[in-house]
């Protein structure tokens, strides 16, 4: 699925691994909560001259125990803004 996509939507996190299947000029949107850190894919998706729109969404039910598991709410207005910038609109 990453080598045939030209965007891929995800969560933040491991699921992401499979970018280093993606082609060339891959397009990236990944969602999480607000104060969830990670950063480690942003190189991946460098190194295959792709672009990277980076949402992040205040807290629904916040999880006390691993709190970037929390629940999170991201607008479709931040999503159709994150496509645009990503010339997907």
């Amino acid at each position: 699925m990453f080598q045939s996509a030209s965007l891929i939507f995800s969560i933040l996190g491991s699921d992401l691994t499979g970018l280093i299947y993606a082609s060339t000029g891959i397009k990236v949107i990944s969602a999480a909560p607000s104060m969830f850190g990670d950063r480690f894919f942003y190189a991946m998706i460098l190194d295959r001259k792709g672009r990277y729109a980076d949402l992040r969404g205040r807290l629904a039910d916040r999880n006390a125990a691993v709190e970037h598991r929390s629940s999170f709410q991201i607008g479709a207005s931040e999503i159709a803004n994150a496509m645009a910038a990503l010339g997907e609109v």
